[in-house]
């Protein structure tokens, strides 16, 4: 059952149940030794392999050589304390995502429970404790996870650039295709300024209107230089990022290069030779329709690649038939004849020859084709940017969650306590310390 620090990390065992399921390793820190018994008693039955640990300081030698799924933490113990080993773990860059459940031995211990929660446990229990209870937690504790490092992974595995920033506008993340992109390490980004690592410098067109842009969380467009100084347009789109409360702690980004894209609009502007040129070159989709019948008048050999169609069966074709059915009145609405501007349309369903679905977004530009009023399409595939939107979503599904129960235990205290800032200044209260404020509790 238990096992000391001495295993290396390289060498972490893999334990499987009777149905040959990997078993999430749970380390259990607790100096009282009945304690460690039922909690291993509880979660090994639960088919859990478990690992325990006295103290703060062993736990944190054990979870180095073990790497748990999970912690179930005391909060007061001997050397090193629970919150301690909290900070210790948030610290890290190896264990900073371990999920750690604190565990309070004392109903009035519920100070601590918070000065916990604010050195980074996830949630906690007070003893006693129903079994269901502690595994539900554990359960959720450990999905939530789970759907973090797909999140994780995901980003990292992405063609687009993917950031994160605080409110004072410093990088606090960036996942490998933006390190790339910069010819950087992603370590030596963190704590630079967005505008300084991107170039957005006072020469650079257009620099001060481009970081208003991105404070605002508009789509927005610049140019800037990579790692080769070679000339590049990215389009950002920014979201803020939320803590447990629900108060804004920075901003969330996903940056696409569109040089192709840009070329092809500029492109536009040159003889008919060169344009001929970019429309077969260019590796994006990008076709021509007539306004009036939605037929299409000329497609590139990316479009015949992506679609599966081939040149024949495309001008045969409408772009009816590469949208679902709903979607067919809304690209009606979309693309009014007479409007000589380009048009952005948010991301569509497109379906390929052989019926499976690509999400793409489209750059229409007013043209005239042959005599005929038609536009010229440039389709953005953003079927990888859809994936991590709908990941992000479910992400923040399981973060309400645990901030709505987090307020209820919060609320549920039976005495006042309040949460403030290094100013003094009230930032929480329970419901017990509204009754004496008179004020609403959030």
């Amino acid at each position: 059952m238990k096992e000391g620090p001495g295993l290396k990390a390289s060498m972490r065992r893999i334990h499987y149940s009777n149905n040959g399921h990997r078993q999430d390793t749970v380390l259990v820190v607790n100096d009282i030794p009945e304690q460690l018994w039922l909690l291993d008693s509880l979660l090994s039955k639960a088919g859990y392999e478990v690992i325990t640990a006295g103290d703060g300081r062993e736990a944190f030698d054990v979870a180095k050589s073990r790497r748990p799924d999970i912690v179930i933490s005391d909060v007061s113990m001997p050397r090193v304390s629970g919150i301690e080993f909290c900070r210790l773990v948030r610290q890290d860059p190896e264990l900073r995502s371990t999920p750690i459940l604190l565990v309070s031995a004392h109903r009035r211990d519920t100070e601590s429970v918070i000065e916990g929660l604010e050195s980074g446990a996830d949630d906690y229990l007070e003893m006693p404790f129903e079994s269901t209870r502690l595994i539900a937690k554990v359960s959720r504790l450990l999905e939530r996870s789970k759907l973090e490092a797909n999140y994780r992974d995901l980003v990292e595995q992405a063609s687009d650039i993917i950031f994160t920033q605080d409110l004072q506008g410093r990088l606090t993340g960036i996942n490998a295709a933006g390190a790339h992109f910069l010819g950087v390490g992603p370590g030596e980004l963190l704590g630079r300024p967005f505008a300084d690592a991107f170039k957005m410098n006072p020469q650079n067109s257009g620099a001060k209107e481009t970081v208003k842009q991105l404070e605002l969380h508009d789509n927005l467009q610049f140019r800037t230089e990579d790692a080769k100084g070679r000339g590049r347009w990215l389009e950002i789109v920014t979201s803020p990022t939320k803590n447990r409360q629900g108060d804004t702690i920075g901003f969330r980004g996903v940056a696409r290069d569109i040089t192709d894209r840009k070329e092809i609009e500029l492109a536009l502007r040159d003889s008919d030779e060169r344009y001929r040129l970019l429309f077969e070159s260019t590796p994006q989709p990008v076709f021509v329709y007539d306004e009036e019948t939605l037929g299409f008048l000329a497609v590139n050999q990316a479009a015949m690649q992506t679609y599966g169609y081939d040149r024949e069966e495309f001008l045969s074709m409408t772009v009816e038939d590469l949208r679902s059915a709903e979607e067919t009145p809304a690209l009606l609405i979309k693309t009014p004849t007479g409007v000589d501007e380009p048009l952005i349309s948010s991301p569509w369903r497109h379906r390929r020859k052989d019926n499976s679905i690509v999400y793409v977004e489209m750059t229409s530009h007013p043209l005239t084709f042959k005599g005929s009023k038609a536009r010229l399409v440039i389709a953005n595939d953003v079927s990888e940017r859809k994936l991590l939107d709908e990941k992000q979503l479910s992400l923040h599904a399981s973060l309400q969650q645990s901030a709505m129960e987090w307020r209820q235990t919060f609320n549920a205290i039976d005495f006042p306590v309040l949460i403030v800032d290094l100013d003094g200044h009230i930032k929480r209260l329970n419901r017990a310390a509204e009754e004496i404020a008179g004020v609403e509790a959030k």
